[in-house]
Order: structure tokens, then sequence, then C-alpha cells
């Protein structure tokens, strides 16, 4: 909560920022207690819900077939975000398979949820 503390004057408003930023992927409950001039308190309850992303691929193998040396073929490959959050990824050729004859396009980026 930012901030911590403050003053307000007499007809003003003031807004105060409340940042959620779950570890995991479980639901959250918390309680915080506005003071003001140690007389009066309201207390505010915060609620969230921690989601984890949940990427699925079109295909679990692209076969690109016999290609003529020199030349480029092209296969495309679709990334779906089941999740209610944005998912990032990034593609990186494994180690052992790194004969630069692969690469991807965009080779990372953000999937929109849903």
């Amino acid at each position: 909560i930012s901030p911590v503390r403050g003053s307000i004057g007499p007809g003003a408003v003031a807004t105060i920022t409340a940042r959620f930023l779950p570890i995991d992927g479980s639901s959250f409950v918390a309680s915080s207690v506005c003071r003001i001039d140690d007389e009066q308190s309201q207390v505010i309850s915060f609620v969230g819900v921690g989601k984890y992303p949940h990427l699925t691929v079109s295909e679990d193998e692209l076969d690109f077939g016999t290609v003529l040396t020199g030349s480029t073929v092209e296969r495309p490959l679709r990334l779906h975000n089941q999740s209610l959050v944005a998912a990032s990824y990034s593609v990186q050729i494994a180690e052992q398979d790194h004969d630069g004859v692969f690469a991807f396009r965009p080779s990372k980026g953000i999937v929109p949820a849903g």
C-alpha cells in the first residue's frame, strides 16, 4: 500500500495504491486498517487470486520434409494461452540441437489471456 501514511485537507481526495503480486497460484485474503486521527479506523479487505499462465502449442512436432540445400521452408506453430492471465514465452533451440538450421520468429513475446 502506498503511501503508507499521509494527510488529507478538508474536502480533498487522496488516492492510495494497493498492489497485488501473487507468489503462487492461490487465493489470498488480507486486511488493512486505515486509522483516522488515532480515533476512528476503517478496515479494508483485499482479495486476490494468483493464476499460473498455461500455454499449449498447436503441434508436438514440426516436420519440414525434404528441403533443398540453400532453400527455406516455414511451418506455423501456434501458441494458445488457456489461462486468465497473459503469458510470456521464449523459444530456444535445445543445446544438443544447436546447429543453426532452425530459427523461430518471433522468438519471444507475450500471449494475451484467453
